[in-house]
């Protein structure tokens, strides 16, 4: 028979001792690793600290702008070929006229040799043609020249035998020897006459089909000439070469784009905007452009609201003063406002915005930085407008976070 065991009071006494033991071991651990945890020691050298302060304040943003000419004209191959001759490059001046570049193409050469000779021949026959007519005109007024000749020589003689005939001086075989011959040349002349102007008529006619003919073949061969002047590529009007980058023996095809030519008289400035400012940007928004160390005014001319890649475009033109010796594709710095200057409490902007999104910062007191949860509202280049969390006078390190932002505090070692 098993006998129950009974343990002692001393025993029961040191089995709860050993156990509070642990427990507070276990406690003064947790609370040495979370005090490790919550702070992080940093030499001063290494933050960058700002003042909040109460300032005049204008929400803006910043933008990278591309100058670019407000018109262009797009040179494109009226035909096809490869890079023969290039007389001018990217950034060169232009004169209307000049010529940017020489094609090639032997088919088209050979096409153009045959048709031109086929519109020759064409022509030449028209205008043998038009001798032949002309030539035929030339031997009818001949021949009525000859009737003429041969009524005036026998006119006489005619009213002389008729006078003579009257008085019996000659036989009436002697009168109408002459007379017939007379008469005959009188109703000759009248039938030649008919004839002759029918023929006019018709050859005035024809005449003036071949002047038509001889007009269009003309017009054809000035044609086929073009088709051989469209490998020459000429400047249209006065500017600069731009977007031009052929190589000697490229081929071109019809309609291919080979360059543009510009005037930067009226140059304009194209920015990309995140779309969540698509409601905050007007036509006829303000800002400043900063090219070659100089500020210049600006204003929104046009908004292309349609949305690539989550930015939307947006076209700036100079209001007052334009900067001179501009290049297309030159960059600029671009501050947008978006409100009007007010008085507010402002932290400068900084690093620190990346590891927080603007929701907290690091705050320092005594020596230390203590994480405190604020809200931000607009921003500019300079400075971020604070609603609430921060008054003027804190300090705030504004430097980036990314070494140290899972700690609550960072002590600020001064050695």
């Amino acid at each position: 028979m098993d006998k129950r065991i009974k343990r002692s009071a001393t025993t029961k006494k040191k089995w709860k001792y050993g156990i509070g033991a642990l427990v507070l071991i276990a406690l003064t651990s947790s609370m040495l690793f979370s005090s490790y945890k919550s702070t992080f020691e940093i030499d001063p050298a290494e933050l960058l600290v700002a003042e909040v302060t109460t300032a005049e304040f204008t929400s803006a943003i910043s933008l990278q702008g591309v100058i670019t000419p407000k018109d262009f004209i797009v040179i494109d191959a009226k035909q096809s070929g490869s890079v023969k001759r290039i007389y001018k490059e990217a950034g060169d001046p232009l004169l209307a006229g000049d010529t940017i570049l020489i094609l090639e193409n032997s088919n088209l050469e050979l096409e153009v040799l045959q048709r031109e000779s086929q519109l020759l021949e064409q022509l030449n026959g028209q205008r043998q043609t038009k001798i032949l007519l002309n030539q035929n005109d030339l031997n009818q007024k001949e021949e009525l020249a000859e009737i003429n000749y041969q009524i005036d020589l026998q006119k006489p003689r005619y009213e002389r035998n008729k006078k003579l005939y009257a008085r019996g001086v000659i036989s009436l075989q002697e009168y109408e020897e002459i007379s017939k011959s007379y008469l005959y040349f009188l109703n000759r002349k009248e039938l030649f006459k008919e004839a002759y102007n029918a023929d006019s008529r018709a050859r005035s006619i024809e005449l003036g089909q071949i002047r038509l003919s001889e007009k269009r073949i003309e017009q054809n061969l000035e044609a086929v000439n073009q088709i051989l002047n469209r490998l020459i590529v000429q400047a249209q009007q006065d500017g600069r070469l731009g977007d031009f980058e052929i190589q000697l023996g490229q081929t071109i095809n019809e309609g291919d784009r080979i360059g543009e030519i510009y005037e930067m008289a009226q140059p304009i400035i194209l920015a990309q905007v995140d779309e969540l400012y698509i409601n905050s940007i007007e036509t006829g928004t303000q800002g400043t452009a900063t090219i070659n160390g100089s500020d210049y005014s600006i204003n929104v001319q046009r908004i292309i609201p349609t949305i690539t890649s989550g930015n939307f475009q947006i076209e700036l033109s100079f209001v007052d003063a334009i900067p001179e010796n501009l290049r297309k594709g030159q960059t600029s710095r671009v501050q947008l406002f978006l409100s009007e200057a007010q008085n507010s409490t402002v932290l400068p902007v900084g690093q620190f915005y990346n590891s927080t999104g603007g929701n907290w910062v690091y705050k320092i007191n005594n020596g230390e930085a203590v994480k405190t949860q604020i809200q931000l509202g607009n921003k500019n280049a300079d400075y971020h407008e604070v609603l609430n969390g921060l008054a003027a006078g804190d300090r705030v390190i504004i430097s980036s976070y990314d070494r140290y932002k899972e700690f609550e505090k960072i002590k600020i070692d001064k050695q």
